[in-house]
């Protein structure tokens, strides 16, 4: 990747991290995000996370499917799990919780960074009002949702959504120089379906 580039690369479910884990393809990218639930991953794939863990910059995404005792345990562990608002290399990453108002305390960051912005099941009126309230972030603002409701995809309407889903093995990355790019893989099968996005 070019020096310039910023790079991340977000995962979802065992086959997306033993994917990545085993695919050179995906080596290049220094941060990666791994969105829970993440128990079950966590249980049986421990070794896989903590090789990834001592060799990358990784930041975990928490989720309310899961028992509070594993970010506990993956906190002592040396794991970095996201809470409120975090500098994670280049990008800006907002953890919010279910059902919290992100409008009531984004600011706006003034370094021209992307902002990723993370959230269960957001009531779609709340999603419209999200929108509305930070059309002032322009489109370097992009919103994940990673509730049980969501189908995967990406969408824009008058923001860039990354949609994920519990039931889907997902993995996106995404670059940005003086363009963004997002591609977004997800299994369904043993079969992959890819959508991407240039803006």
């Amino acid at each position: 990747m070019h020096s310039e580039e910023r790079s991340i690369i977000m995962i979802r479910g065992e086959e997306a991290l033993k994917k990545v884990y085993e695919g050179g393809e995906y080596r290049d990218y220094r941060y990666m995000v791994l969105i829970a639930p993440i128990s079950r991953t966590y249980l049986l794939y421990g070794d896989i996370l903590e090789e990834i863990r001592l060799s990358r910059e990784l930041l975990v995404i928490p989720s309310s499917y899961d028992d509070v005792a594993i970010y506990v345990n993956m906190r002592r562990e040396g794991y970095r799990i996201c809470s409120r608002k975090v500098a994670y290399g280049d990008i800006n990453i907002i953890c919010l919780e279910r059902g919290e108002k992100p409008w009531g305390w984004v600011s706006v960051d003034q370094g021209g960074s992307y902002r990723l912005i993370f959230s269960e099941d957001l009531d779609p009126i709340d999603i419209e009002t999200l929108y509305r309230d930070l059309e002032i972030l322009g489109y370097n603002s992009i919103y994940i949702s990673y509730g049980i409701a969501q189908p995967p995809g990406i969408m824009i309407r008058r923001r860039i959504s990354i949609r994920l889903n519990p039931f889907r093995d997902s993995i996106i990355k995404m670059i940005t120089n003086r363009a963004l790019y997002i591609e977004m893989e997800f299994l369904v099968n043993s079969t992959i379906y890819r959508a991407s996005l240039t803006y």
